[in-house]
């Protein structure tokens, strides 16, 4: 199911643009549509270019990178927590993971 994901070649507006590293970046997509049990083949999937960059910001954890995910009806959103410069932590969830100056 999911090796589809490593064969296709999504295009989106902030790829090469966060600073994060470009197999970090195009893992995002991959990493929520796992969470969601989804495939980059399945129509109605979330895909790269629902993702809209937020920017980043120093947190307690690193530095977080910010994407709001227009696909879900509720508001979603992943991050990218980056420790130091090997270590990537992938999230998602609702507005508990947005960015301090995003307003409610």
């Amino acid at each position: 199911m999911y090796e589809d994901d490593d064969t296709l070649r999504e295009e989106a507006e902030w790829f090469g643009k966060t600073g994060l590293p470009e197999d970090i970046e195009r893992h995002l997509p991959y990493y929520v549509r796992m969470e969601f049990g989804e495939s980059v083949l399945d129509e109605d999937s979330v895909k790269a270019s629902n993702f809209i960059y937020h920017g980043c910001h120093q947190t307690k954890d690193g530095v977080t990178h910010y994407w709001r995910i227009e696909y879900e009806p509720q508001e979603q959103w992943a991050t990218i927590t980056v420790s130091d410069a090997d270590n990537y932590n992938f999230n998602w969830g609702g507005t508990d993971l947005a960015p301090p100056d995003h307003a409610a």
